[in-house]
């Protein structure tokens, strides 16, 4: 009984040695590719950032400054001016319901994608702030209601986002009073999108497959927290709420659900992330490279209110 046990012992610290014991992997050195990186918008200059991939362990960044980058629509072509950080940049604003043509040569290399601005989104937004408290999540809670007025006569794709920190809007920065972290849903739309009932968010990726494409109105009730204030006599609650709904090319919508499918395939357990065995390859539209380029347009909206509360003395 005492051989059993002693033998028992030494398997036990033989597996807790083991565990110790550190793998150096080593992975092979790829050939670098070009990446592009590129959002257009009706409301904004035209940027395109490039630079080249990098290995798993490599912490540098490798931008490319000495590319000709070409964007051309209808009858027109023009070349973009480098900046810094591999940052490439023309002084118009395209225009919405137009398909753009994007070519980078890096010497014998050329790239080449293209990708459409939709038409401007036709939108009714019905924001009540602070309408109830959620146990589970423990904050506030809004209620928003977003209708779309969908184009029956094509394929549409819209997303939602809700700044958590600050937005840029018309050249002024705006500073959020509180964070929106959190929110519930239990419309169809979004369930059929993969969106669980409660959920973390800065951004939501929907597309009219999932409803007759005619009007729709999607619910949400996101947290917003508000700012407090304490003077002499008063006590003054302020909730901002900034709201951003983008109508976006089919390349958008894909290339968002990619980079979500992604980040869904890896479990985070501490500060290790172990990959599942399922393989996301995130979506590209670059001809000979990688990367995204594709448009969208959008619409901003902000409101705010203030409680003011008299202080007793």
């Amino acid at each position: 009984m005492r051989k059993i046990r002693f033998i028992y012992i030494l398997l036990l610290i033989s597996f807790a040695i083991s565990c110790d014991n550190i793998i150096d992997i080593n992975f092979p050195t790829a050939e670098k590719q070009i990446v592009v990186n590129s959002f257009i918008s009706n409301d904004t200059n035209i940027f395109v950032n490039l630079s080249y991939t990098k290995d798993v362990k490599d912490a540098k960044d490798y931008f490319i400054s000495d590319a000709e980058v070409k964007l051309s629509w209808a009858d027109t072509s023009i070349y973009l001016n480098y900046l810094d950080t591999g940052l490439y940049m023309a002084n118009i604003k395209p225009f919405a319901n137009q398909s753009y043509q994007l070519e980078v040569t890096k010497n014998d290399t050329v790239l080449t994608a293209e990708t459409q601005i939709p038409d401007t989104l036709s939108i009714n937004v019905d924001v009540k702030l602070n309408t109830g408290y959620s146990q589970y999540l423990q904050q506030e809670y809004s209620d928003v209601d977003i209708t779309i007025h969908d184009n029956p006569n094509r394929e549409n794709y819209y997303e939602i986002i809700f700044p958590t920190d600050s937005w840029h809007e018309d050249n002024i920065d705006f500073f959020l009073g509180g964070n929106i972290d959190m929110a519930y849903s239990n419309d169809p739309i979004l369930l059929a999108e993969g969106y669980t009932g409660n959920f973390s968010f800065q951004k939501i990726m929907i597309s009219d497959k999932n409803f007759d494409k005619s009007n729709v109105i999607l619910h949400l009730k996101p947290c917003v927290n508000s700012v407090k204030h304490v003077l002499d006599d008063t006590t003054i609650y302020t909730t901002d709420f900034f709201l951003v709904v983008r109508s976006v090319s089919e390349d958008y919508y894909k290339y968002v659900k990619s980079i979500e499918q992604y980040y869904d395939n890896i479990t985070y357990g501490g500060i290790a992330q172990t990959f599942v065995n399922k393989t996301v390859g995130v979506y590209s539209n670059i001809n000979k490279g990688y990367g995204i380029f594709a448009g969208f347009s959008q619409k901003i909206m902000h409101e705010q209110i203030k409680e003011v509360v008299i202080n007793k003395k």
